[in-house]
């Protein structure tokens, strides 16, 4: 599936799906906990590794890890959406920010 197309299928999902909130400044503190919350079970993942003399993914952790990244995607994309700003504006800023941040060769 082509990033561009989640996107759409999200966006005409939750805006079919979601309760008449989802325009508002709720909604969008609502996602960023949702956000954070996944980032957490990310890292608690990830760290488990740090504690191990040979860290290696299991196909099981790293199908949980798929998941949980998945997650984070969803609710940043849903961030995006409240505030109009698409996935490819936010990536573009993002590039922009980090070549200004770490040097046009980065």
């Amino acid at each position: 599936m082509k990033a561009e197309d989640f996107e759409k299928w999200q966006a005409d999902h939750w805006s079919r799906n979601s309760d008449p909130y989802h325009n508002s400044l709720f909604y969008l503190s609502s996602c960023a906990m949702g956000e954070a919350g996944e980032a957490f079970k990310i890292v608690k993942a990830a760290s488990k590794l740090q504690c191990v003399s040979d860290p290696k993914l299991t196909s099981e952790e790293r199908q949980k890890l798929i998941y949980e990244i998945g997650d984070q995607i969803h609710y940043a994309l849903r961030l995006l959406h409240n505030i109009d700003c698409t996935l490819e504006e936010a990536l573009v800023k993002n590039q922009a920010k980090l070549m200004h941040r770490y040097g046009e060769d980065s």
